[in-house]
């Protein structure tokens, strides 16, 4: 994973107060495969998340550290192909 995604990583781990270990950074491809894991690690943390609210923070991360409008981010958009996330 290149520095636009350690910062990703970073900052959404901040956010959420979670840990994404390094063996999870490499499963997800898509936002939406980042997206389940982020609210698993919420539900294993005992809350109830708002699928749609944690998708939003997670595009507003994605979107100010790539600097590309949030409407472009989509749970199918893959990180590097898509996104050009290094």
């Amino acid at each position: 994973m290149g520095l636009d995604g350690a910062e990703i990583v970073m900052e959404i781990e901040d956010q959420f107060e979670i840990q994404l270990p390094d063996d999870e950074e490499s499963r997800f491809k898509t936002v939406g495969d980042l997206h389940q894991i982020v609210i698993a690690k919420l539900i294993e943390k005992g809350q109830q998340p708002d699928h749609d609210e944690v998708f939003r923070k997670i595009t507003g991360i994605i979107s100010r550290v790539l600097n590309i409008a949030p409407e472009r981010i989509k749970k199918s958009s893959r990180h590097v192909e898509d996104l050009g996330i290094d």
